[in-house]
């Protein structure tokens, strides 16, 4: 799992070409489904006790791993674009029909098992538990068209990410396409027009451009930054591993601090958190890439398997956290335990709360291999 022909430490010859993508999509998206279970963790159960830096502390960490949602939208161009430059699909159908498969089929499971969950959590709720979901809700997250009716949004805050995720998924053969007739800076100047003309148009128009409601269209640049990775490392990986250097770490923090100027002061008017997700994304994978190819050089190998564990169960993980937190954690135990910690414990139990998840993810993985023939698979999506 970590270099075998680790030379010396210079980023260069430090890093084999079998480490690249485990640094650039392994580690980083086991980071990143950590950190946004911290983030809806913390947000579900947060609290303001404890001493005003205690509060303060706790409230930025969980904002900064909030951000690592980013994450995906980059790994997926970069998995999916690194797979169809290796083998082209023999048609987009099958291609349409394994990510069917693969990210369709237990999504729907986890929507059905959330609804009955939450429409059943007065039985083991406290007095006064009053959550009740329509058929049209369970209908609107089926259909994908969730983010577009706001009644339902409460049932799991965490699934505004698919609608956005599957739309993307059916432009890439388009984004594609301009990759290979246009380049790497056609396809990044066509993505990002769409993506601040998208923001642009829902400003205007008044439709909502925050998670829960937003389109697809917003996160096209980020996408699409994830392609550029995936074409750099399929012809040059050796560009991608010097992004892996310290300078390239504190360039990226520049990039994030100008992302959180441009939303503090709202530098760009009204739409400064939706326009500014590009800065966020590439400051923050800039950072993170550096922190995991520093992670791949001097962690045991135990740990750094785990990881690797933990990020190909990251789209379990995913379906499972929201719905726990939600619907069985908080009316079961929230109002006893949880609400009562001071802030840095609760910071704290959240990371627990992340190996829980783990430990649950690995278990019902392992659980669906013995009894079907096809692996369960990660968060949408690794290298294929």
């Amino acid at each position: 799992m970590k270099q075998t022909d680790q030379m010396s430490k210079h980023v260069n010859s430090a890093i084999t070409s079998s480490d690249t993508t485990f640094i650039s999509i392994t580690l980083v998206r086991a980071l990143a489904i950590a950190g946004i279970i911290v983030e809806n963790y913390n947000s579900k159960f947060g609290n303001n006790e404890g001493g005003p830096l205690s509060v303060l502390l706790a409230s930025d960490v969980s904002t900064v791993a909030g951000t690592f949602v980013h994450m995906f939208f980059v790994l997926s161009g970069y998995g999916l674009t690194l797979s169809c430059l290796k083998k082209h699909p023999a048609s987009w159908a099958a291609w349409a029909g394994e990510r069917f498969r693969k990210i369709v089929v237990p999504y729907w499971i986890a929507v059905i098992v959330t609804f009955a969950a939450a429409n059943l959590s007065y039985h083991w709720a406290p007095a006064g538990w009053n959550a009740s979901y329509s058929w049209v809700t369970l209908l609107a997250y089926l259909s994908f068209l969730r983010n577009f009716y706001e009644p339902c949004w409460t049932l799991n805050t965490a699934f505004w990410f698919m609608p956005v995720i599957i739309g993307l998924y059916v432009l890439f053969p388009l984004l594609l396409a301009v990759l290979r007739r246009a380049g790497i800076m056609g396809l990044m100047v066509f993505s990002i027009l769409v993506s601040n003309v998208s923001i642009a148009a829902c400003v205007y128009f008044g439709f909502p451009i925050f998670h829960q409601g937003t389109l697809p269209f917003s996160f096209v640049d980020e996408f699409a930054l994830g392609m550029v990775l995936g074409s750099i490392t399929y012809d040059r990986p050796e560009l991608l591993r010097r992004l892996m250097g310290f300078k390239y770490f504190m360039l990226g923090i520049v990039i994030y601090g100008v992302s959180a100027a441009i939303v503090y002061y709202q530098l760009l008017g009204y739409g400064s958190a939706t326009y500014n997700d590009i800065f966020e994304g590439v400051g923050l994978y800039l950072m993170l890439l550096c922190l995991c190819r520093m992670m791949n050089e001097t962690l045991p190998t135990g740990v750094l398997n785990i990881l690797d564990s933990m990020s190909r169960n990251s789209y379990m993980m995913y379906l499972l956290h929201m719905p726990i937190m939600a619907w069985f954690l908080k009316p079961l135990i929230g109002a006893r335990y949880i609400f009562g910690m001071g802030a840095i414990p609760l910071l704290l139990s959240s990371f627990v709360f992340v190996l829980l998840m783990y430990i649950l993810a690995t278990a019902i993985s392992s659980l669906i291999k013995k009894i079907t023939p096809v692996p369960a698979r990660t968060l949408p999506d690794q290298s294929d």
